[in-house]
């Protein structure tokens, strides 16, 4: 196809050729195995086209004053593409900074730039961005390479950037699907549902089989402050979901070792008894179960009303009963005549109504979700907030208790166990047959 485009004898095709696309393709380490859909840069064969060095133009007042600035801002620039390199290749990007890099031009000819000087970031989307470490890049010459290829920018450096200006700088010219405006939160929905805030936050778009992240969450920290806005454990979850967290520098190390084998997820009971009598242990409330109680007896003493509780106690300084058996109106009404509290829990199916119902007769706070759950306590534009439906109450040891019906993933049970809380993780109930009393 080659050499019928641009008919190359075949001793140049085999001999200089092939050469220049190794040169144009450093990741390609074997130029006879190449993959449908894999994007190939092809130099551009002119036999008429006479070579000759490109004129050096004088540099611009900037580069003049970077070089009067001496070996510090050289240093500071090549710490600064370092810097800018790890972020990048956290992205999931490739950043290309050793050799040369060989552009074709569509005129004839072709651009040389040494790496060490104008990195090459070759993003997954198929663009490719020149960053001019030293913005010693001619306009004129920055706009030639555009006009030739749609797919490249050419981003300039100046000497009073910073490392987040830099990163800025380049990542607008990366064409990205969407860059969030600052402040602004980046919401995933669903039974879990988070709600995050950077210093940017990047929609790549799917990379090659959804390895590559979807998302990048951005934070650069000034020197000295490296503390991570994300614990490892809800870090690593977000990831598997396509979300990538970058820290940059990276934080020394999460502030706990607790990992998803060290948290217990309690398990609540399967029937209604099971789950109400766990309910009252954990908030350590003390009651008696299947006791008969009398209702009510004749003055002769000849006859009287037994019932029986599935579970006799004490609410708000009186006796009391939690029946899952339905006792009819009638016996609900002498049971009050004899200051019985009744509490009927016999038609209800679901466990979160069901804890939460028994946790207020007893006159323990309890409160309805959905419930946020923050990965830090600095909040502001760098923060990570969860969303969970579910009940929450205080145990006996005043340790707050989420019970929630989703089968939460380890990793978000590690991240609340180490916020404090304990998880009661519950399961539709096995309820049998109604029974009546």
């Amino acid at each position: 196809v080659v050499t019928g485009r641009y008919t190359i004898p075949e001793d140049r095709l085999y001999r200089e050729y092939l050469d220049l696309v190794k040169k144009l393709n450093p990741n390609i380490k074997d130029l006879d195995l190449i993959h449908p859909g894999q994007v190939i840069r092809l130099p551009i064969y002119s036999p008429q086209v006479v070579r000759r060095p490109i004129e050096k133009a004088p540099p611009p007042p900037q580069a003049q004053k970077e070089e009067a600035a001496g070996e510090p801002q050289i240093e500071k620039l090549t710490r600064m593409a370092g810097d800018l390199a790890a972020i990048f290749r956290e992205m999931g990007e490739e950043w290309v900074q050793t050799g040369k890099h060989f552009i074709p031009l569509k005129s004839g000819g072709q651009v040389d730039l040494r790496a060490e000087s104008f990195p090459l970031l070759n993003l997954r989307s198929g663009m490719q961005v020149i960053v001019d470490l030293h913005n010693r890049l001619p306009q004129k010459l920055a706009r030639l390479i555009g006009a030739s290829w749609q797919n490249y920018r050419v981003v300039h450096l100046y000497a009073g950037d910073d490392l987040r200006t830099a990163f800025d700088r380049v990542v607008r010219a990366c064409n990205y699907p969407r860059i969030f405006r600052k402040g602004e939160a980046l919401e995933m929905e669903g039974d879990m549902g988070f709600k995050i805030r950077g210093d940017w936050i990047i929609a790549l778009g799917q990379g090659d089989g959804g390895k590559e992240p979807a998302v990048a969450v951005i934070n650069i920290h000034t020197q000295g402050n490296r503390a991570s806005s994300c614990p490892g454990v809800l870090r690593s979850y977000l990831e598997g979901v396509g979300v990538k967290l970058i820290d940059y520098p990276p934080p020394e190390g999460d502030r706990s070792n607790l990992g998803e084998e060290d948290v217990e997820v309690l398990q609540g009971g399967d029937d209604p008894a099971s789950l109400i009598g766990q309910a009252l242990d954990l908030a350590g409330h003390e009651y008696s179960s299947q006791v008969e109680i009398p209702v009510y007896q004749s003055r002769q003493k000849d006859f009287k009303l037994i019932i029986k509780a599935d579970f006799s106690l004490k609410a708000h300084g009186k006796d009391a009963i939690i029946s899952l058996h339905d006792l009819g109106q009638e016996v609900v009404s002498l049971l009050k005549e004899q200051g019985f509290e009744v509490l009927s829990l016999w038609d209800e199916s679901d466990p979160l109504a069901m804890i939460s119902r028994t946790l207020k007769f007893i006159g323990l706070d309890c409160r309805k979700g959905p419930h946020v759950f923050t990965a830090s306590e600095q909040g502001g534009s760098r923060e990570i907030a969860l969303t969970l439906p579910g009940v929450l109450f205080n145990d006996a040891e005043g340790k707050p208790v989420l019970a929630t019906k989703l089968n939460l993933p380890g990793e978000i049970a590690a991240f609340l166990s180490q916020k404090g809380y304990r998880v009661l993780r519950l399961t539709p109930l096995s309820t049998g047959d109604v029974q009546h009393s």
